[in-house]
């Protein structure tokens, strides 16, 4: 008897794709690049392939005989290929279904529904599973229905996948050839298409600084530029410490004492401010101010002041002026990954150094399937995000130990901590707190988890710096290191605040800012510099650079409107007032 063939559905595989690519469009895409969706991808691909597709090409070449019936044979094979096509697929929708949630509830909330399905969703779930076991068990009861079943999943799941697929490809396209060319334009025209400058012109500029940096400026105009060849022997070291907040928002906000940080630090020739606060609250803009030396008014029309997209700043992260002019004076760029998209890749680093295998976005997709309900899953990824922070101390200190002589190099490491969640404790053993609060404040644990992981980063960061100094002094390099936090911390309110308290602006800006730099670059910091000035500093007297310094400023935005700047200088500059807090 002649065999008849066996077709395998593919709509399993779409039925994988389609709640991946569905959460990136809802939850993600216009905050992390698309690469991010490569691994999942990958994943859920490889996944139906072992349990779907691999079963089916074996039942395929096994050649099973077909079993009589009267109205013609049954392909037997082909049946059970629909029936487990059918499952995988259900397997799926079952196994994203707390997503679905989630996207349902915000679809919702973008609507102002008067409605939230979150609270219903766990009396409605034994209902929705008993549904798809009925679905499950049918064909197996009843045959017949099957190729049209197969056809009419086929037909849905393509839809969907398209729908997806279109979404996600409109959203790259204008990233790529609408937004990141406008943002590169801006760049060049404030940045990167500045001449190198004369010592006139240098100490013209530097005249028209703001009143308050007039005496410094002065001094900057008299001081002599690092000759180049010195110049070129400097490893640079950008360090970022996710949410780590001055020393005095430490004492009052969270009453823990940094003083023998701070005394570390100056031991071993670093310059450790005062009264440095960071640019902008949120961790996005802060560094794509920072890496791009300016502020970013100018980049508030790219995607709309009142809009919640953040791919402008994606943009300006992993493109940013300062790699880009240290690559032009010979620099190699060495980017440590953070995990953490956009700061997890870069479009322009020589090399990207990888401390873990999956990145905030994966961890958060996974948080909503039915992963999350296992305990052990969970403590799984925490631990993965406890040994990449681990890795990313360490790997700054490996990078100068195997750095060649004949190589400078600029290394930027954005590292998320002590940030939440807490899992440190302040020896750096395992522990696990969110983040919870009591009302607006952060609870009193939570506190007390933030101060404990925050002493955990700054040993760590000791560590780390005593190893780039060992190693470049075995090397016969120097190197230039800048310390900083991103923002503050968030203990008194919650950053989303449109009318933002005293209490958090003088909380959110206070940062840790400290630099071991040469003689030439130091006589030109302040107690009062901010990131926005620090590779302007740096990069004038390296290469003779014509960048002045801008105004010291504050600019509050939300999460919800990231690009509808308000100016909070004079409020977060005033005295910090004495700060009373109840838990």
């Amino acid at each position: 008897m002649k065999q008849l063939r066996i077709d395998i559905p593919l709509y399993p595989f779409m039925a994988a794709l389609v709640p991946v690519l569905l959460y990136y469009n809802t939850q993600a895409v216009t905050e992390v690049p698309a690469d991010a969706l490569l691994l999942p991808c990958a994943v859920v691909l490889a996944m139906t392939f072992l349990v779907y597709a691999l079963p089916c090409i074996i039942l395929r070449l096994a050649k099973p005989l077909p079993e009589p019936d009267k109205h013609g044979p049954i392909d037997v094979a082909a049946d059970w290929i629909r029936i487990w096509a059918l499952w995988i697929a259900q397997a799926w929708m079952v196994f994203f279904s707390l997503s679905f949630c989630i996207e349902l509830n915000g679809l919702c909330t973008a609507f102002n529904l008067p409605f939230s399905p979150l609270p219903v969703m766990p009396m409605l779930l034994p209902y929705v599973f008993l549904l798809v076991f009925a679905i499950a068990v049918l064909p197996i009861l009843a045959r017949r229905p099957l190729p049209l079943m197969s056809s009419i999943m086929s037909q849905l799941f393509s839809l969907l996948l398209l729908t997806q697929i279109g979404a996600t490809t409109w959203y790259f396209t204008r990233a790529e050839f609408i937004i990141k060319p406008r943002a590169e334009a801006i760049q060049q025209a404030e940045i990167l298409g500045i001449p190198q400058s004369t010592a006139q012109s240098t100490a013209q500029s530097t005249a028209q600084s703001t009143e308050r940096n007039l005496t410094r400026s002065t001094s900057e105009s008299n001081t002599q530029k690092i000759p180049q060849s010195s110049a070129n022997s400097l490893d640079i070291y950008y360090i970022i410490l996710d949410e780590m907040a001055s020393s005095d928002v430490l004492t009052q906000y969270v009453n823990y004492d940094d003083a023998w940080f701070r005394k570390a630090l100056e031991e071993r020739g670093f310059f450790v401010t005062r009264n440095s606060r960071s640019n902008y609250p949120l961790t996005r803009l802060s560094l794509s101010s920072s890496l791009n030396m300016m502020y970013l008014d100018k980049f508030a029309d790219v995607t709309g002041v009142n809009s919640p997209d953040f791919t402008t700043t994606a943009v300006l992260m992993r493109n940013h002026a300062v790699g880009k002019v240290l690559k032009k004076n010979n620099y190699e760029y060495i980017h440590i990954d953070s995990s953490v998209p956009p700061s997890n890749g870069s479009d322009i680093s020589s090399r990207l150094i990888h401390c873990g295998f999956i990145d905030q976005f994966s961890e958060r997709l996974i948080r909503s399937t039915l992963l999350a309900l296992s305990p052990q899953a969970m403590a799984a990824l925490r631990q993965h995000t406890r040994e990449t922070i681990l890795q990313q101390f360490a790997a700054s200190g490996q990078i100068a130990a195997q750095t060649p002589h004949s190589k400078n190099v600029f290394v930027f490491n954005h590292i998320l901590c002590p940030h939440e969640p807490f899992l440190f404790d302040a020896d750096g053993k395992p522990v696990f707190n969110e983040g919870s609060r009591h009302l607006l404040h952060w609870s009193s644990d939570t506190t007390a988890a933030y101060a404990a992981q925050a002493k955990f980063a700054l040993t760590k960061t000791i560590a780390t710096i005593d190893s780039i100094l060992n190693a470049s002094h075995q090397s016969g390099r120097k190197p230039l290191i800048i310390i900083q936090g991103d923002h503050g911390t968030h203990c008194s309110d919650y950053v989303s605040s449109s009318k933002p308290s005293t209490d958090l602006l003088h909380e959110r800006f206070g940062i840790l800012n400290a630099y071991l730099v040469p003689d030439e670059i130091r006589s030109q910091l302040t107690h009062q510099t901010t990131p926005v000035n620090s590779f302007r500093i740096v990069l004038r007297t390296l290469f003779d650079l014509n960048l002045p310094n801008l105004e010291e400023k504050q600019i509050y935005a939300t999460y919800e409107r990231p690009f509808a700047f308000k100016d909070v200088s004079s409020q977060v500059q005033q005295q910090n007032p004495k700060i009373v807090r109840k838990n």
